[in-house]
C-alpha cells in the first residue's frame, strides 16, 4: 500500500529556522546572547528539517517503485455482498485500519471491499 509524507517534521524545522533568523535579526552590538541563542535554535531547527526532507524523499522513492509495479495491471473480484463484478486500479485502493492492504468501496452496494479479494490482471493491449 502507498504510504503517506509525514511534512510536519518539515513544516516544524521551517518554522524554527525562521524563529531563529528573527532572533538572530535582533542583535545588538555589545550583546552577543541573541547570536548564541539564536544559532542553537537554528540548529534544532535543521535537526527537525534535514530527517523530514530525507524520510519525505524514501517515501517518495518507495510509492513510486509500487506504482511502477502495479503499472499496467487491472484489478478485478466480484462484489461479497452484491456479486457485480467491479474493476480498479492500484491508486483506486484506500488505506484503512481495517483493511491495512487496501480496500475500495464497491461503486453499487457502497460496502468496503479488501483488495485481497481482487485478482491482479494484465491490462489488455500491454506490449508484454
Amino acid at each position: 500500500m502507498l504510504k503517506r509524507k509525514r511534512v510536519g517534521m518539515i513544516v516544524w524545522g521551517a518554522i524554527i529556522v525562521l524563529f531563529s533568523i528573527l532572533i538572530m535579526l535582533s542583535y545588538q552590538d555589545q550583546d552577543k546572547s541573541n547570536l548564541i541563542l539564536g544559532g542553537i535554535v537554528m540548529a534544532g531547527g535543521f535537526g527537525l528539517l534535514v530527517p523530514g526532507i530525507i524520510l519525505a524523499a524514501k517515501v517518495s522513492v518507495a510509492n513510486n517503485r509500487i506504482l511502477n509495479e502495479n503499472e499496467g495491471f487491472t484489478y478485478v473480484a466480484n462484489c461479497l455482498y452484491c456479486g457485480r463484478p467491479v474493476s480498479c486500479k492500484f491508486q483506486d485502493f484506500q488505506n484503512h485500519k481495517r483493511y491495512p492492504e487496501g480496500f475500495l468501496y464497491c461503486p453499487i452496494c457502497k460496502h468496503p471491499i479488501s483488495r485481497n479479494v481482487f485478482v491482479k490482471v494484465l491490462d489488455p493491449g500491454r506490449p508484454y
